[in-house]
């Protein structure tokens, strides 16, 4: 009885939670880097525009990590450009915010929106102007010169 009991729980713990438990896998690969898991957990079904850890997207968590091979994965699978993190924030935001060149010329690339506003009413420029991220500055002011 209690074998069947605990099969019963592991089943429907399958069944209901394997989806979310999955976009959760995603979103700790996103953010570590890990390609391999990103590809795999995609092609298994998880979504890419799920929240989850903390209200990350797999996307807004691979930007502030850097990891700019699992952006790259995302936005092929077509992971949504402009979404935001549970705090309002956007995957440009977090690579700005970081300093991670390339990746911000891969969202510009892909068409990131430069002038949508952080949580705390800060666009991606002026972040770059305060952290003194001098190529970031200029990447994000030609590309509101040539519009978004």
């Amino acid at each position: 009885m209690i074998i069947q009991l605990a099969l019963l729980v592991i089943s429907f713990g399958l069944f209901f939670g394997c989806a979310s438990e999955k976009n959760g896998e995603l979103v700790i690969a996103a953010g570590t880097g890990n390609t391999e898991l990103v590809r795999s957990l995609i092609e298994q079904g998880a979504n890419i525009e799920a929240h989850a850890v903390d209200d990350w997207t797999p996307l807004t968590a691979a930007s502030r990590g850097g990891h700019i091979e699992v952006v790259k994965i995302l936005l092929k699978s077509h992971a949504n450009i402009n979404a935001v993190e549970g705090g309002g924030n956007t995957a440009l935001f977090w690579a700005v915010f970081n300093g991670h060149t390339d990746v911000v010329k891969v969202l510009l690339q892909h068409g990131a929106d430069t002038a949508k506003k952080a949580e705390n009413g800060r666009l991606p420029v002026d972040v770059a102007s305060e952290k003194k991220y001098d190529e970031i500055f200029l990447l994000l002011q030609r590309k509101n010169t040539e519009g978004n």
